[in-house]
């Protein structure tokens, strides 16, 4: 059995959706893979019922198989209140478990976490006995030292860098850069662009953020926002506004059927509508037959706009479009023969 263990230094760098590309490669390539994240985050916890669950059922891994050891609330606190001890047993039986398997990809979390009692990267990485692939999400200020500093927390076990999040426009001189710096550029498996798509919320994750109720169309809450416009201010020019963003939800007021009509003909992605009150029914109708669904949410637009902004970019893993943009990306971007070479996997790239 090989273990790769994927670790950042801190959050939203990208770990799961690099452990989804690698799984899905491993399973086209006809090797046996599991998925284990043995340690949950709460605000992840916010935007679906255990991403580490939906993650498993996306790839048609057992959902109910390699269940997180602790989750750390935010707070800092540990749910269970396990010990140390307690917890290197978790792991160690998971460990065998995961013997069984070809190869077993383990989501770390980011060395920034805070949580006393939780057992580190380090700790966990030494008892799976695996080797480490670090997701940098991409500030050319500050790779290099962020290289140095993952070769320090891992040592040995530190097999290769991936740069995500880069501006496509960037890429190369990413990758010149590293390869001119004494031996950066050997552990760089990957560079990978920025994607919208990637950065996305799904209209259902949105909804259960935002503690809202989706009123019409919930069959397509797999669809993927990647942009937030607050309704136009007149009617006339509304459709031209709403067109110069693809993929959008629109946020207007319960009150504000003309902002709707117009978010409705540009084909927005969703609609929400704050104030704690339904649109009109001919905004439903409408809404329906052209297959958008309505978000109703308690909140005022401000605030509703506020959440979403900062929901954008940090969503969990879980739906079939990012999936299929992940797969695409990394079959592109990433060195998957070098990859196998060094996790000691004899497979045909």
């Amino acid at each position: 059995m090989s273990v790769l263990y994927i670790a950042s230094l801190q959050r939203a760098s990208g770990k799961s959706t690099f452990a989804a590309g690698v799984i899905s490669r491993l399973q086209s390539d006809g090797i046996e893979t599991d998925y284990f994240k043995p340690v949950d985050l709460a605000a992840e916890e916010m935007l679906a019922e255990g991403g580490n669950i939906d993650l498993r059922r996306l790839l048609s891994l057992n959902a109910q198989e390699m269940t997180p050891v602790v989750r750390v609330t935010t707070k800092g606190e540990l749910v269970p209140r396990l010990s140390v001890a307690d917890q290197r047993a978790k792991v160690q039986a998971i460990a065998e478990v995961l013997a069984k398997k070809g190869v077993a990809v383990v989501e770390g979390f980011s060395s920034d976490t805070q949580a006393d009692g939780l057992l580190t990267d380090p700790e966990i990485l030494e008892l799976l006995d695996g080797k480490v692939v670090l997701i940098l999400r991409y500030d050319m200020e500050e790779i290099s030292g962020a290289m140095r500093a993952g070769e320090e927390r891992f040592g040995e076990r530190l097999i290769g860098v991936v740069i995500n999040r880069v501006p496509e426009e960037e890429v190369a001189k990413v990758r010149s850069r590293l390869e001119s710096e004494a031996g950066q550029g050997k552990r760089v498996l990957g560079v990978l662009p920025e994607s919208s798509i990637l950065l996305g919320i799904s209209v259902r994750q949105l909804a259960a953020a935002l503690g809202g109720q989706i009123l019409t169309c919930v069959e397509r809450g797999g669809e993927v926002v990647e942009n937030i416009m607050i309704g136009a201010i007149t009617q006339n020019k509304s459709v031209d506004y709403y067109r110069r963003k693809a993929a959008k939800a629109v946020v207007a007021r319960w009150d504000r059927p003309d902002q709707m009509l117009g978010a409705v003909e540009a084909a927005a992605t969703c609609l929400v509508v704050t104030g704690g009150q339904p649109p009109l029914e001919i905004i439903r109708i409408r809404a329906n037959d052209a297959g958008i669904p309505i978000i109703q949410v308690d909140d005022d637009t401000k605030t509703t706009v506020e959440k979403v902004d900062s929901l954008l970019g940090i969503a969990p893993f879980t739906e079939r479009r990012k999936l299929e943009e992940v797969r695409a990306i990394m079959a592109a971007r990433v060195d998957f023969e070098e990859l196998y070479k060094r996790l000691e996997l004899k497979v045909a790239v």
